[in-house]
């Protein structure tokens, strides 16, 4: 009995003692996202994917994963890439793609924690992981869903700061989650927990520009931000900055050319949309803003043309809806009311809260949501 509870004893002690080193290798293990290789590579698929090259990005993320297989990273690039493309298209067409690397960026993540700590860009990744998640949902009118998502990644950004409290590139994430709860506070009025926190989101993202990784991606930010402000300079200014760095970038082009439109400057916006359709012909959003050019320049029946375009390429309900109330104006101005209607009503069947319907029909929007 002796011998038996000695022989246990020295089991419980080896295994003790192999738990005890291979904790304290997991402690000791050094930070892979300070590798120096690493970080140029993390440079290297940002600016690949800033550029608007999404499918090289996905191939250079897995000849990064290769290289440096625990760095959660390389997913979240990945994840990113039908995400800046959904957002050029405005749809979400690649919703699957884009799920695919998030499940991957979770299962690998299950993996990590059995064999190290938990770092700063660890815990940044998860949380920007599911901040564009809770954006996607928020995109498509999904507003329950994109609030859990964002609980969720308000919850990781803050460990990414205890992680490491000097670097700013966490405030990036910060800033969009307190900028687009501003955002919520106002569509759901219902949550009188929601605080409107627009300006101190614009704070943190100003902040995250002196983070080692975060401000193209600041950039991007800030110039849908101005979008959705009507900050329509300050938005040009951003893309331009964004296009100068990143040439390729058709998301850079098509804001250049979609502020320039807001600002009244025709024949400029008409330039740079013809050289994003030009390089992105199939994509139906396009066409709405390049329809709308053409229509404030009076050149009526290529406007028309562009704007069917706009339908037939099927762009999102949102797009379309203003589509319809484009081809309701060029109608009216043709004398066809009821032609007008006809797309007018239309328009409010593919979006009831489309603004520029509803006043055309003179009536007033249901704002009880």
């Amino acid at each position: 009995m002796a011998d038996s509870l000695t022989r246990y004893a020295l089991i419980a002690f080896l295994f003790a003692m192999i738990a005890g080193i291979a904790s304290a290798r997991a402690i000791g293990k050094a930070d892979p996202y300070k590798n120096p290789e690493a970080i140029r590579e993390i440079i290297l698929v940002r600016d690949i994917l800033f550029n608007g090259q999404y499918e090289e990005t996905a191939a250079e993320c897995r000849r990064a994963q290769a290289r440096y297989p625990d760095l959660l990273v390389w997913h979240f690039a990945a994840m990113l890439a039908p995400q800046a493309r959904m957002l050029e298209l405005h749809d979400y067409s690649l919703e699957k793609e884009y799920l695919t690397e998030w499940n991957k960026l979770i299962a690998q993540l299950n993996e990590e924690r059995k064999k190290r700590p938990l770092y700063f860009y660890d815990h940044l990744c998860l949380g920007g992981g599911y901040g564009i998640y809770g954006l996607h949902q928020a995109r498509a009118k999904r507003f329950r869903q994109a609030f859990a998502m964002g609980v969720q990644a308000i919850q990781e950004l803050g460990k990414a700061k205890e992680a490491d409290p000097d670097n700013d590139d966490v405030y990036l994430g910060f800033g969009i989650y307190h900028y687009y709860r501003g955002v919520l506070s106002k569509r759901l009025k219902w949550l009188p927990f929601f605080a409107d926190d627009k300006s101190k989101g614009l704070a943190e993202l100003d902040r995250a520009r002196r983070g080692p990784f975060a401000e193209p991606l600041v950039d991007a930010a800030e110039m849908y931000l101005y979008k959705d402000e009507g900050k329509w300079t300050e938005g040009l200014k951003l893309a331009r900055k964004l296009r100068s760095k990143y040439p390729q970038s058709k998301l850079a082009i098509q804001h250049e050319g979609y502020f320039l439109l807001r600002l009244g400057d025709y024949e400029a916006a008409l330039k740079e949309l013809d050289a994003v359709i030009a390089a992105d012909p199939k994509n139906g959003s396009l066409y709405l803003h390049w329809g709308e050019t053409l229509l404030r320049m009076n050149r009526i029946e290529e406007a028309e043309k562009a704007l069917w375009e706009c339908i037939n390429l099927g762009a999102s309900s949102e797009y379309k809806a203003y589509t319809y109330y484009f081809l309701g104006e060029i109608a009216r101005g043709r004398g066809d009311i009821t032609l007008a209607k006809k797309y007018w009503n239309e328009a409010l069947r593919v979006d009831p809260h489309n603004t520029d319907a509803i006043q055309a029909l003179g009536k007033k929007e249901d704002n009880s949501q």
